[in-house]
Formats: structure tokens, sequence, C-alpha cells
């Protein structure tokens, strides 16, 4: 944000009155300037499964899992809009362009290059914390609307070079439970 300059007017005051009102004149300027800026996204950090399984959503191999390993790539940012949450991520290291999770027309839960039905969650958020809080994710739309973004009990061991994971398949459901009990650690602004 660009610095403030002093109004004349303020430079030109004296007494206790006047002071105050350049007092409020700077700050409606600032509120002014700050308004116009663009509003960012929550930029997250991880997105965790709460309970003894434990584990970040991650992308391996270009794919949403669920791994208990920290040098995954595992940098998401959820950006609300009119329709629901969009949540993206690279697809790996080397790639920059975002992917959006989302929902085939199958139900599988995967990452595709453009927002469209699928790609928008409810965000069930509990508490009013501010760098982490616990929250569900719900399909926004479409023929799975209202189903929860979960894990699957079903373990796959990847292996990426010196790296092992314990991974998971992202999976919906009907109902919450502790499959789709979420943690979220907030990163940015």
């Amino acid at each position: 944000m660009a610095l403030l300059k002093k109004p004349r007017c303020c430079e030109r005051t004296s007494g206790s009155v006047a002071r105050a009102a350049c007092g409020v004149l700077l700050g409606l300027s600032f509120a002014a300037a700050a308004a116009a800026q663009a509003v960012r996204p929550f930029d997250f950090r991880t997105i965790a499964l709460n309970g003894d399984k434990g584990g970040m959503l991650a992308v391996v191999d270009g794919q949403p899992r669920l791994v208990n390993s920290p040098s995954a790539l595992n940098e998401w940012t959820l950006q609300e809009t009119d329709q629901g949450w969009t949540i993206q991520s690279r697809p790996s290291r080397e790639q920059q362009e975002r992917r959006f999770l989302a929902v085939d027309n199958e139900g599988n839960v995967v990452l595709t290059a453009e927002p469209a039905e699928g790609a928008y969650w409810k965000l069930d958020r509990k508490g009013d914390r501010t760098t982490s809080f616990d929250a569900t994710l719900r399909v926004s739309g479409g023929r799975f609307d209202g189903r929860y973004i979960g894990f699957s009990d079903e373990q796959e061991r990847i292996a990426k070079g010196r790296f092992h994971y314990d991974s998971y398949r992202p999976v919906l459901a009907e109902r919450p439970g502790p499959r789709t009990a979420l943690h979220i650690f907030i990163d940015g602004p």
C-alpha cells in the first residue's frame, strides 16, 4: 500500500478540535485506500485430517491424496466465490499452474484445470480461531451436492524417490464422521 500524505489542511491547523478533525480525515483516507486493495484469497499451509490416522491433503503424481509425510506437496489456496469455495494446488513442484480440487461425474475426487460443477465446496468452519480451525468440506452444487470429502480406509504405499508415503484416496461420504473431520492451518492473511 502506498504511504498516505498528510492533507494540506492538517498542516495549517492549530487547536484540539482542528487536530481531531484532521485525525478523522487521515483515518478516512487510510480506510478508503485499504478498501481499494484487491481482496486476497486465504492461503493455507495444510489441510489435515483430525484423529488417529492423521495426515495431510497433498498432491502425489498429480492426484489428491491424504499422506503422512510433510515432504509431499501440501500447499492449498482456498478462495470464496458466489458458488462456494474453490480449493487449489499445483499438480507438482515443477508445474506452477494451479488445479482445482473437484468431484468428477463418477464421484471421484480429482484435480481439474478449470473450476466447473463439482469444483465448489461448502466450508463448515468450527470455532473462531484465526490461525487454524476444525472444519468439514462438502460439495456445493451438482449431482453430489452436500456430500462430505473424506478419506478411504484402504492404505496405499507410494514410493517417490527416497520418500515413502502412506496414502489414502479422498472419497465422498454422505454423513460427517471421523474420516471427514479436517483441521485447516492458515498460512496467509
